[in-house]
């Protein structure tokens, strides 16, 4: 058996090499939480103004297919996704693990939340790998379009929504705030409305959190 300073054991079994490393408890002290809320907050009021600009640009006929509309939609996902990944990271370290732990408690995040939910954000993420298989499979129609209501969606589909005739690439249902875009196996959507009621929820425990900790001292 070889030590080193005592932190770390390096043992010979078999020609096979084991490492056993101590294990450090990491704990978020109140000023970390204050800070982490803090940013947690920025990347809502984001997304929340993103969603209201989506909202006003498309219940507006003049400004139905305005491409703005993809800018203030990727931009509510984006921000969206922050937040996922502050209170659920997709690679969990000591010190992940114990961040999100907090922030869950300290924002009354529960794990059936909408704000979990990462999947539509994902597709997004990766459209290009998206877009590769559409190449390959020599597609020739790519679906991009603000519509008033679903009916029209699915006249373009022939109802088939779950085998769908062409590429979604984006599309936004504004009578219902739905967001589909192409999965890896099909189209899926994602309810932003719901999205949204999470979000404003999320808002207003947040700042009542930080208007009562007193964990930190501004200057100026």
């Amino acid at each position: 058996m070889l030590e080193s300073d005592g932190s770390e054991k390096e043992l010979v079994c078999n020609n096979l090499w084991r490492v056993e490393i101590e294990i450090v408890t990491i704990e978020i002290s109140e000023l970390n939480l204050n800070i982490l809320i803090e940013e947690v907050l920025v990347h809502v009021n984001l997304a929340l103004n993103a969603h209201s600009a989506l909202r006003e640009l498309t219940t507006n006929p003049a400004t139905l297919q305005d491409r703005r509309a993809w800018t203030h939609s990727q931009s509510f996902l984006g921000h969206t996704a922050m937040v996922a990944k502050f209170v659920d990271p997709p690679r969990l370290s000591e010190v992940s693990r114990a961040r999100s732990e907090a922030l869950r408690a300290g924002l009354s995040i529960e794990t059936n939340s909408p704000l979990l939910n990462r999947s539509i954000r994902n597709n997004v993420e990766h459209l290009d790998e998206r877009l590769d298989a559409w190449i390959q499979a020599e597609g020739q129609r790519c679906l991009e379009s603000c519509f008033a209501t679903r009916k029209d969606y699915d006249f373009l589909n022939n109802g088939e929504i779950a085998a769908p005739r062409w590429f979604v690439k984006r599309v936004y249902l504004v009578d219902e705030d739905v967001f589909i875009t192409q999965g890896r196996n099909g189209v899926e959507e994602m309810d932003f409305a719901v999205t949204v009621e999470a979000l404003v929820e999320l808002k207003t425990i947040a700042e009542r959190f930080l208007s009562n900790d007193q964990a930190i001292v501004r200057i100026g």
